[in-house]
């Protein structure tokens, strides 16, 4: 399972004697022999044995202290080659997106641990490409030395939960991203990749023996990294399912026409690999039974391709459908997350192209249990080795059934993402079913900053509750948010909007008497606990203090909000040293602290949300609010570049930057607030707050509330300064040179006296 995406394909030409990896002697071209199947006789490697077994046990060991020993199949060690698996349920391979720079991360090998300590007999590491060149991501994962190192930190980290691991290995092909391996992809046939807009290069017959090699030394380092088992990607639309597919294959070599020529790649790669890595050494073969287009690999030859994998060395056989590049929910079957996926596209080009066409690119399969199970059905009589199977399975009855049919294993995706301890539930018997409701929002963020279930961060974000209910009520763990300049204007609101989410409040402002009244309205309206807490945030040692009593506290922050914010009026030369300290202490100094404080904590707990309020006058440099707006052009700034460091470690940073909003900084001006509500030239802060809450927990990188403010924020990048110079001179806001100042509002404030 992958992000979702659109693709292209390759060329060739005659070339000399093949060249083999490093990690093996160069040998001549393998033998061909006939195998028999449903449709036409297929050539595979002479000398191909079958290496696929299943062995099943009735011991049942692997019941952990306190769970229900559920008297299922599902829950039986199955034996493939010399692995033996402690239960017939596998994490399917679903694209992470946790590997920056193609490296393991931590939250990577955290991901994989929990779903294995959750129970599953293996989980599966996808995608890791056989060779720079067959990448579609920059966070991705690679093979080469580089990676061992992690990779070994991985399987142990998955093994000490007693489970088994795979690493499933592919090649992108045509829809490789040429930004990302820095050149033209490779592909069967040249073919056009609409998603990437690239046009692939057909490959060499050097090409060609070069990728058997990647593969066979990839194979070769994920043993050495400590893998069980590894996962050949020959479905999907990836590289060697390309060669498969006549819809991507037009070749008019050895390598392309008939089925027997399109099988002639993959099967080399199958038998290279199952020599490298010796004759019990599980390798597993991804494949599709379907590609769900007009012109791509169908039913009956996908049997024949069967037969070959299994004498060309499979140990087991994983059916599956879908063409990532052509039909992409076909595989997976459900909502089309048309919204998610636009965010996650990395200019504003491809987010509108998203947001308009991809309907029309990216079609919806509805989905039904088991929606794949009468396709791969027809694998069961045909081959002599183990099959899996994927695709919809949510329930354990549904698992059960399967087994029932003949299959060896059930591969599981989107339930585990839902919940890692799914299975273990399962066992338990503390649910039957997953709650996942196959939005596929979870796929759409796979290409942007990991994958996650959305539907668990939303229950998390709105109080609702995570799990089941067993028996006696779950009780949810507390969660805490932070919010500075609390009392009043946007501050309270945000306050008010998480207190009706559940969150428990710490409150931080200047002004002792407002802050508690405040504190008490919000326990009495929603009966959420606050924590009160006074303290002038525009001394320089406010943020350490602010530490400081919440450890006090002895509590986590999930949310922090930084809001409180003063005005300063007049020119830079005019304005007092105090007044500028105060609002650079609290703009600049305290924020930031804040954030490497708390930001810390959130990124050990590999979870929580920074909001940092700006305005939209970050937007613009304006004359006469000189240090209001730079200080605010900082906070967007601290925010971008904050949201970055934090993404890989499962935090997420929102920056809202409203336009007039009716809150205490005008209260020593001269402007008419009321009206400025009434006509809308200001927003009113409860609106203000819910769209900032909104947006921050649904992860986007910047909210401006309000129609109106978004299209004045484009409107001010694009103004040019002498509009800014005429302003100031018709307004009679600033002095100019033989007059005077025609301002009411430039009376000296208290020291963060005002909030956001």
């Amino acid at each position: 399972m992958r992000g979702l995406l659109g693709l292209a394909a390759p060329c060739g030409r005659p070339c000399g004697r093949p060249v083999w990896p490093s990690i093996r002697p160069p040998v001549e071209p393998l033998p061909l022999y006939f195998v028999t199947g449903a449709v036409s006789p297929i050539l595979v490697p002479a000398g191909a044995h079958t290496y696929g077994s299943a062995r099943v046990s009735s011991d049942n060991k692997d019941v952990q202290p306190g769970m229900q020993d559920r008297q299922s199949t599902a829950f039986t060690p199955l034996t493939l080659g010399e692995l033996e698996l402690r239960n017939r349920v596998v994490r399917a391979g679903c694209f992470e997106g946790l590997s920056p720079g193609g490296l393991v991360s931590d939250r990577l090998i955290e991901h994989h641990r929990s779903v294995a300590a959750g129970g599953v007999a293996m989980t599966t590491v996808s995608y890791c490409a056989v060779s720079a060149d067959g990448r579609a991501f920059e966070h991705e994962l690679w093979m080469r030395p580089e990676v061992l190192p992690g990779l070994k930190a991985l399987t142990e980290a998955v093994h000490a939960e007693g489970a088994a691991v795979c690493l499933q290995l592919g090649h992108c092909g045509f829809f490789a991203s040429p930004a990302v391996i820095n050149g033209r992809p490779l592909g069967a046939s040249p073919k056009f990749c609409l998603y990437r807009l690239s046009w692939c290069r057909e490959m060499t017959l050097a090409d060609i023996e070069q990728k058997v090699a990647d593969f066979v030394q990839a194979a070769v380092r994920a043993r050495e990294a400590g893998f069980d088992a590894i996962e050949l990607h020959a479905g999907h639309g990836y590289l060697l399912s390309q060669f498969l597919s006549p819809w991507t294959n037009r070749r008019t070599d050895a390598y392309g026409g008939a089925l027997e020529n399109r099988l002639r790649f993959p099967t080399r790669v199958i038998h290279a690999v199952r020599q490298a890595v010796g004759p019990g050494f599980p390798v597993l073969v991804k494949m599709n039974v379907r590609d769900g287009m007009r012109g791509g690999l169908e039913l009956d030859e996908a049997v024949v391709v069967a037969q070959a994998f299994a004498a060309a060395g499979a140990t087991a056989l994983i059916p599956s459908c879908g063409f990532t590049a052509r039909t992409p929910l076909y595989m997976l079957r459900g909502r089309v997350p048309v919204r998610e996926m636009a965010c996650s596209q990395p200019g504003w080009g491809a987010r509108l192209g998203t947001t308009l066409f991809g309907r029309l690119f990216v079609q919806h399969y509805p989905f039904t249990p088991r929606f794949l199970e009468a396709e791969s059905r027809r694998l069961l009589g045909a081959v002599n080795i183990p099959v899996g199977y994927v695709g919809g399975v949510t329930s354990l009855v549904d698992v059960e059934r399967l087994l029932e049919e003949g299959f060896a294993f059930v591969q599981v995706g989107r339930a585990t993402i839902r919940d890692p301890e799914f299975v273990n539930r399962l066992r338990a018997g503390k649910l039957t079913e997953s709650d996942c409701d196959h939005c596929n929002r979870c796929v759409a963020a796979m290409s942007r900053d990991g994958v996650r279930c959305f539907l668990r961060d939303r229950a998390h974000d709105f109080g609702e509750e995570v799990g089941e209910k067993v028996g006696e009520e779950a009780v949810p763990a507390q969660r805490v948010a932070l919010v500075t300049g609390a009392c009043s204007g946007i501050g309270r609101e945000i306050a008010r909007e998480l207190a009706r989410r559940g969150y428990s409040l710490v409150l931080v402002s200047n002004r002792k008497a407002a802050l508690e009244a405040a504190a008490a309205e919000l326990t009495a309206q929603h009966g959420v606990p606050t924590y009160p807490i006074v303290l002038d945030l525009a001394r320089p040692d406010a943020a350490a203090k602010l530490h400081i009593e919440v450890k006090k506290l002895s509590l986590d922050i999930d949310v922090l909000v930084s809001n409180a914010g003063i005005l300063l009026f007049g020119e830079v030369s005019t304005l007092p040293p105090e007044q500028i300290h105060s609002l650079l202490n609290l703009h600049v100094v305290t924020p930031s602290l804040l954030a490497r404080f708390f930001g810390r904590e959130m990124r050990d707990r590999r979870r929580g949300h920074v909001l940092i309020v700006s305005s939209l006058s970050a937007l613009r440099d304006f004359p006469g609010i000189a240090f209001y707006g730079s200080s605010k052009r900082y906070l967007l700034s601290l925010a971008n570049a904050l949201r970055e460091e934090l993404r890989p470690w499962g935090v997420r940073v929102t920056c809202l930057a409203p336009g007039a909003v009716a809150t205490d900084l005008y209260s020593q001006t001269s402007v008419p607030v009321a009206r400025a509500v009434k006509y809308r030239v200001m927003l009113d802060p409860a609106r203000v707050a819910r769209a900032a809450v909104d947006g921050m927990f649904r992860g986007k990188d910047l909210v401006i509330p309000g129609f109106s403010a978004r299209v004045l924020g484009w409107a001010m990048r694009l103004t040019p300064r002498w509009v800014i110079r005429m302003v100031r001179e018709r307004s009679g806001l600033l002095p100019m040179p033989g007059g005077e100042s025609a301002d009411r509002s430039t009376a000296p404030l208290e020291p963060a006296s005002c909030e956001e």
